[in-house]
C-alpha cells in the first residue's frame, strides 16, 4: 500500500502522487485510507496515520486523523 504496489491502479496511483508530490486530494486520501483497513488489507488506521503523517506536506493531527481517519474510527468503535 505504502509503496504502491497494491495492483489496485487507482489506488497504487494516489500512492504514489503522495510520494511524489507530497499531496493528494482529501477524497483521495478517504479512498486509500479505507482501502487500508476496509479493503484487502484489514489493517490498524493508525499504521494509515503514520504514513499520511510522514509523507503529506500539509499533515498535521487535527488535519489528517480529524478529516479522515475520524470515519474509520467511529466504523471499527461501532463494530462495523
Amino acid at each position: 500500500w505504502e509503496e504502491a504496489r497494491t495492483g489496485f491502479p487507482f489506488v497504487d496511483a494516489i500512492m504514489t502522487q503522495l510520494r511524489t508530490t507530497g499531496w493528494v486530494h482529501h477524497l483521495a486520501r478517504h479512498m486509500v485510507a479505507c482501502f487500508l483497513t476496509r479493503g484487502d488489507l484489514w489493517q490498524s488506521w493508525e499504521k494509515g496515520a503514520k504514513v499520511f503523517d510522514r509523507l503529506l506536506i500539509d499533515a498535521g493531527a487535527t488535519r489528517n486523523n480529524n478529516k479522515n481517519n475520524i470515519f474509520l474510527k467511529k466504523k471499527k468503535k461501532n463494530g462495523h
